[in-house]
């Protein structure tokens, strides 16, 4: 879903199946290209290793972690 409130973008993705680290990577970058804060919801078996994976690959490219968002869900 994607949608603006004032000047922000916000995209939120809600992965279900299964997606290789770096499909997720592709599109996180995608969105920060863009300015697109992107907030994704996974399942809690996901969130855990793709946040350890994703997060400080983030950083070092200066995305800001508030820009890459992982929620767990059932």
């Amino acid at each position: 879903m994607y949608f603006e409130v004032g000047d922000r973008k916000i995209a939120i993705e809600l992965q279900r199946s299964y997606q290789h680290l770096r499909d997720f990577v592709r599109r996180q970058e995608r969105y920060e290209r863009y300015g697109v804060e992107c907030y994704w919801l996974v399942r809690d078996e996901v969130a855990k290793p793709l946040g350890k994976s994703i997060l400080p690959q983030a950083m070092d490219r200066g995305i800001q972690p508030h820009h890459c968002l992982l929620t767990a869900f059932l």
